[in-house]
């Protein structure tokens, strides 16, 4: 899914940021139904397109950086 691809670029770019943030603003710029960008979210780990602690809870209003521990790039998007 190209979308699913374009969050995560973006999420990569915004790291230092609030993961809370980030998702709306992804859903602004893109003219999205609010809440798209956390499924979208949801789906990069589902696929293990970034990797998060799995035994801590995902606390949106934390920077990227202490949410996910590796970003993986050479997993393959083929649709949601």
């Amino acid at each position: 899914n190209t979308l699913a691809l374009e969050l995560y670029e973006f999420i990569i770019k915004n790291k230092d940021k609030v993961l809370d943030e980030v998702l709306v603003l992804f859903d602004d710029i893109k003219n999205i139904e609010d809440g798209t960008s956390l499924f979208l979210f949801r789906y990069l780990i589902a696929i293990k397109k970034i990797e998060i602690n799995m035994k801590e809870k995902i606390i949106l209003d934390r920077p990227i950086s202490d949410i996910i521990i590796s970003f993986r790039g050479d997993v393959y998007i083929e649709w949601l």
